[in-house]
């Protein structure tokens, strides 16, 4: 039972260690709807997550759900499940351009071992760099009334 309990901590320690996590924010200012919608689609390894990333955006006065107007942002995730080259990343998009990504990647065989845990630091970590990138945005970021360009 203790090399078993070692071993976790290890591959623990070797989840940790690989982790690299990125972002992207865009620096001129930017006129949105308050509302956000949310990409159809979610790989269901990342969907647990989303809820951190909504919380995110609510803290900065804008809300999540559906909308017609095509100027919305949009909230989108990606995953690369490969246990070599585990990813989990975040986005926001406006009229088809990226406006702040964040990601976190973890390569190496150590994902493979405990892939719920790998997963879940790198959800963890993306959200901490996503919360960094929203808060250098926020100050460039202009919420508008849904009629804004009509």
């Amino acid at each position: 039972m203790r090399i078993r309990t070692l071993g976790l901590h290890y591959c623990g320690l070797l989840l940790l260690a690989g982790c690299a996590a990125t972002g992207y924010v865009s620096k001129g200012d930017i006129s949105v709807p308050r509302t956000v919608t949310i990409q159809r689609d979610i790989h269901p390894e990342v969907a647990p997550y989303v809820p951190k990333f909504v919380a995110i955006l609510e803290t900065t006065g804008l809300k999540v759900g559906s909308s017609d107007d095509k100027h919305a942002l949009e909230l989108r995730f990606d995953f690369n499940g490969n246990p070599f080259d585990l990813r989990v990343g975040a986005s926001l998009w406006q009229d088809g351009v990226p406006i702040l990504t964040a990601s976190a990647t973890n390569s190496g065989w150590g994902t493979a071992l405990a892939r719920g845990s790998a997963v879940q630091n790198l959800a963890d970590s993306a959200a901490a760099t996503f919360e960094k990138e929203i808060s250098e945005l926020r100050p460039h970021l202009r919420i508008v009334a849904a009629d804004y360009w009509h």
